[in-house]
């Protein structure tokens, strides 16, 4: 199954079933095996866990190396934590 990003937004559009977990311990050694499973996106929860801009930055730079789309569940609704994810590379 391809985890591109165009496919990802295509099958969210199409109402396809989506299978994916959140990441809750802000390791992007954890991220980059999680990166390589067969879930189609990984959410990455800045709201309930101890991320901070590094740490969502250094897990998002590993699931897009390995090609896993990725969300983020942003710790307020401040357009500059909403700016910091998107900086990211989430999707």
């Amino acid at each position: 199954m391809s985890k591109d990003r165009e496919t990802f937004r295509q099958r969210l559009v199409d109402h396809e079933p989506i299978m994916g977990t959140f990441i809750k311990t802000p390791s992007p050694i954890m991220a980059e095996v999680l990166g390589l499973s067969d879930l189609d996106v990984i959410a990455v929860d800045a709201e309930h866990a101890p991320f901070g801009h590094l740490e969502s930055d250094l897990c998002i730079g590993a699931f897009r190396a390995a090609g896993m789309p990725s969300l983020v569940r942003v710790a307020d609704d401040t357009a500059t934590s909403l700016r910091n994810a998107l900086d990211s590379g989430a999707n």
